[in-house]
């Protein structure tokens, strides 16, 4: 339509008597001026819809009526909505943006911003949807504007709810829900329709989805908000099949008078889940059939073949519904990516001209900041080059640290070991001279049971010292690597026999030894017999120091690990504290200081154990003294 002839509709329309038209003026704006606003929305799908409208812009601007402006330019949008116009829309939303703002009527400043947004929904443009969208949100935050805030977050939620993006939709209408209930928009608007729809945004068989249709009832505060409230608490029983609640509602919405306004788009579910209680599953299925969404369809479909125990369907049906979804995501996802293209370019337009005008001022900006840069570099390079060699000085000091620690470590150790090894070499040797000079002292006259009680203590004492400088030549041989490994078949019970025998004249008065041998008396293992008799000694001899009453026992065992030989040494002596089970392994150990022995002992049952692959350990579970036990494989290889 022309300008003229919309001009000449103006001062004919406004020749009209229209008395009539002004009654019942909800917005509180002049008669006149929501009298033809009436005529113009009744219109709002033809082009006489904007001569209207102009007329109600002219009358308002007239009588100095702002408000009336604002909804006459309304009536414009629905017009440029319905014709799917979206540049005009934009044009005409910036223009009651500004007049909006400018005359204090911000409610239609953001009323604006969400016309546009549906508008460009309505053109399959949900990324340019989301653009307006977020820009209204960031005007009403820039303004603290607490209604704005609330119908920007309202506006997203609907843009994700169309782009099936339901946790998106949910978080903003949560926003939206929490703003309200904070401001004093609970005394001007109606939280109803927020609730109904957080509720179709969860499963109908949800918990959430029942409880937000229950809030739309509690809060509503017109017939219509209460009717739909209804409409979704029957949907949410249908669903969750409860029969009872179910007919409760549904016939509470279907008495009302006001359920044949709402949609029949809206009310399919409801009676799909009345032919379902019914036994009307071919009803039931012919009304999924005029559901739109195909998803929705699909899904319903399968709930009314579940119904009627018919798997077989309920699965094709679900399986349809999920290649229908891909099928639809994938189209979304095409759509959003053909429009960022077409943004894109556009913005590359812009971009490109702005670029052109920013050059000069870059080369400007580049020439100053280089001459920074190089003074920063150098200042940079200096300070590295500084904190090199502060750091490679800090790192002589930690290695002339570590080493003078190792040193006093090392020397700490060279002399707790000279000290421990003249106290037990003086012992035995001590004995020694004081028996030899006993027998060989002139004129003392001893009998044979004396003699040979000598005897018996020097040779005693010349073993002990004999097994410290065993002790201490085995250890230095492991230091170095030259302690040879050489694995043969060798019997079991001869090597536990050797064990025994070499230790048993250590053996208190008063403590019995005993041999724990269960086994096939033929069993052979691969191992060195040598260093395995010498790691049982160990124990052996570890336990004859500490056990003064009771037994020793030396037992074999291929039950206590999985295809391992376990030969174990327990004794009835004084037990070790579970907290050093690992610190008697280390060299020089000593849990008590006045026991005779190098504390290499244990630590040379450890080495060896691990070159055998097997472990040497403490049985912290045993409780009535010590239990040392020697895992040894059996899965050895004759080298």
């Amino acid at each position: 339509m022309t300008h003229a002839l919309r001009k000449s509709l103006v001062i004919v329309l406004g020749l009209l008597p229209l008395a009539a038209r002004a009654q019942n003026n909800p917005y509180k704006i002049d008669d006149e001026v929501y009298s033809y606003y009436t005529l113009a929305s009744t219109h709002r799908t033809d082009s006489a819809c904007l001569a209207y409208a102009d007329t109600a812009k002219f009358i308002a601007i007239n009588k100095g009526d702002d408000k009336g402006w604002c909804v006459a330019s309304c009536a414009v949008l629905q017009y440029y909505f319905s014709r799917r116009d979206l540049e005009s829309l934009s044009a005409e939303a910036e223009r009651l943006r500004d007049y909006a703002k400018n005359s204090g009527f911000m409610q239609y400043y953001y009323h604006a911003y969400t016309q546009e947004a549906l508008a460009a929904l309505n053109n399959h443009r949900s990324v340019y949807a989301l653009d307006i969208a977020k820009r209204q949100w960031n005007d009403a935050q820039e303004m603290n504007d607490d209604y704005g805030i609330y119908q920007s977050n309202k506006c997203l939620a609907g843009i994700y709810q169309s782009r099936n993006d339901n946790a998106a939709a949910i978080k903003y209408l949560k926003q939206a829900e929490d703003i309200y209930w904070k401001t004093d928009l609970k005394d001007q608007q109606s939280i109803s329709q927020t609730y109904a729809t957080l509720s179709e945004l969860y499963p109908a068989t949800s918990d959430s989805a029942l409880l937000y249709s229950n809030k739309a009832l509690e809060f509503s505060k017109t017939k219509s908000d209460k009717v739909r409230a209804i409409l979704h608490i029957a949907t949410c029983y249908g669903a969750r099949n409860d029969r009872n609640q179910f007919y409760r509602y549904y016939s509470q919405f279907c008495s009302d008078p006001l359920s044949e306004s709402v949609s029949p788009s809206s009310t399919i579910d409801l009676h799909v889940y009345d032919a379902i209680f019914k036994g009307d599953y071919d009803g039931a299925y012919d009304l999924c059939d005029d559901i739109d969404n195909p998803v929705d369809r699909y899904s319903l479909k399968a709930r009314v073949a579940s119904a009627a125990s018919d798997w077989k369907s309920a699965t094709r049906f679900l399986e349809t519904r999920s290649q229908v979804s891909d099928s639809l995501n994938s189209a979304a996802v095409s759509s959003d990516l053909a429009e960022y293209n077409s943004m894109f370019e556009t913005d590359s337009l812009l971009m490109e001209e702005t670029a052109k005008r920013e050059r000069l001022y870059h080369f400007l900006i580049l020439a100053a900041i280089f001459v920074m840069l190089c003074g920063l570099m150098a200042f940079i390079l200096y300070r590295r080059a500084k904190k090199r060699q502060i750091d490679e000085m800090s790192r002589l000091n930690r290695e002339l640290d570590a080493a003078r620690s190792a040193a006093e470590h090392s020397s700490q150790m060279k002399d707790l070991f000279v000290q421990n090894m003249s106290h037990e070499v003086r012992t035995p040797l001590n004995a020694i001279l004081g028996f030899s000079q006993l027998l060989s002292t002139p004129g003392m006259e001893w009998s044979e049971e004396e003699r040979s009680q000598f005897g018996d203590a020097i040779m005693n004492n010349g073993n002990v010292l004999t097994m410290l400088i065993d002790d201490i030549l085995n250890a230095s041989d492991m230091e170095k690597g030259d302690y040879r490994i050489v694995l043969a078949e060798n019997s079991v019970k001869r090597i536990c026999d050797a064990a025994l025998e070499s230790v048993r004249y250590r053996v208190p008065d008063g403590v019995e030894l005993i041999l724990d041998y269960p086994l096939d008396e033929d069993l052979t293992i691969v191992t060195d017999a040598g260093r395995t008799q010498q790691i049982l000694i160990n124990y052996l001899t570890n336990a004859c120091k500490h056990t003064e009453k009771g037994s020793i026992t030396l037992g074999v065992s291929l039950a206590e690990y999985p295809d391992m030989l376990t030969f174990s040494v327990t004794d009835t002596g004084t037990g070790i504290p579970a907290d050093q089970a690992e610190n008697i392994f280390e060299r020089f150990t000593k849990l008590d200081a006045f026991k005779q022995g190098t504390g290499l002992g244990l630590n040379i049952c450890r080495i060896l154990s691990s070159k055998l692959c097997g472990k040497a350990i403490l049985d912290t579970d045993y409780k009535g003294g010590a239990r040392f036990l020697f895992i040894h494989p059996l899965n050895l290889k004759v080298k």
